[in-house]
């Protein structure tokens, strides 16, 4: 592989973990396993197709043994436990506990931590330039991590008069508008309302009188205000910050150190790659990886799958 392509190859890659994780986000409603364990079998039988077609291409040995050897066999095999069964599924739960944009950002850190662990173990030259990167990177992530939720301020516009311009919100005692007669009638209060100037008479309503039984009131209570069993109310309405709703304080902690796991278990299943996957091509790598993680995740959900059928179920009681 080319300088050129490599620089291209690494530019689109988190294009294309974007689109992934967006897509997952939003259309996929199972667990992290499921989704793990789909995504591994579907990819390996892409790269199968696209690694045996490479080899017939190259006119190529499919199996070669001085390729696959037992040892870089095995080595992919534990990356592929390492990054894929158990790296994954932390990959994934963090999705669903924090979203795409937080796990996106928490992905930054995996090229970085290549970097040093690459020169921790292979003895491959980190240039300051590069750590000036990985410090700027760092502080970006944890400027992410410590984020919170500001609450929304409610802005509540008062109404004006539209020809005035004078607010109505102020609140101004109202002049009475009946006045309560000696035999119980109300009257309209002429001095503060005025009235149709061709129908001067006053208005009269009835009201109930002051002879109104006890008995009568209360039966008209009763009859409009029946009563209803109280409700029990919880010891408290307000959600605990610390209990595990979905956005509280523990997922959140859940959620990011599965992503903090997952940087570091990919990248150390990277590592093991690129020292024993030398002379492999990309789709023969992932196709041993993800073939193997896809393996290994499958046969517990058969026997699973297998147990629950098996299981006697419940017969109802006629």
């Amino acid at each position: 592989m080319t300088f050129a392509l490599g620089v291209t190859a690494s530019l689109a890659a988190p294009l294309i973990m974007t689109l992934g994780f967006l897509v997952w986000e939003h259309h996929w409603q199972g667990s992290a396993f499921a989704l793990n364990l789909f995504k591994c079998n579907v990819a390996s039988v892409g790269f199968l197709i696209l690694a045996v077609s490479t080899r017939r291409l190259a006119q190529e040995e499919i199996l070669d043994d001085a390729v696959f050897t037992t040892r870089a066999v095995g080595y992919l095999f534990l990356s592929s436990t390492i990054g894929i069964v158990i790296g994954d599924w932390t990959w994934l739960q963090a999705l669903q506990i924090l979203g795409a944009q937080r796990v996106i950002f928490m992905d930054s850190l995996k090229p970085f931590l290549a970097a040093v662990l690459g020169w921790l173990v292979l003895d491959e030259e980190l240039r300051l330039a590069a750590l000036g990167g990985i410090v700027l990177t760092v502080a970006g992530v944890v400027l992410v991590a410590v984020e919170k939720e500001q609450p929304t301020a409610i802005v509540v516009e008062e109404q004006t008069d539209c020809e005035s311009g004078t607010d109505n919100a102020v609140d101004k005692p109202a002049p009475p508008l009946l006045d309560l007669q000696r035999d119980g009638s109300l009257q309209l209060n002429e001095t503060e309302h005025s009235v149709d100037d061709k129908d001067n008479t006053p208005l009269t309503l009835s009201v109930p009188t002051l002879s109104q039984t006890t008995a009568e009131r209360d039966s008209d209570d009763r009859n409009d205000n029946p009563v209803r069993p109280e409700a029990s109310l919880p010891e408290s309405s307000e959600k605990d910050e610390n209990s595990d709703i979905p956005g509280s304080r523990n997922n959140l902690r859940l959620g990011y150190a599965m992503s903090i796991l997952n940087v570091g278990l990919d990248t150390y299943g990277a590592v093991l790659i690129k020292e024993h996957g030398v002379r492999m091509t990309v789709w023969e790598i992932n196709l041993l990886r993800f073939g193997f993680a896809g393996v290994v995740m499958l046969c517990p959900s058969v026997i699973m799958r297998l147990w629950t059928t098996a299981m006697p179920r419940n017969v109802p009681i006629p």
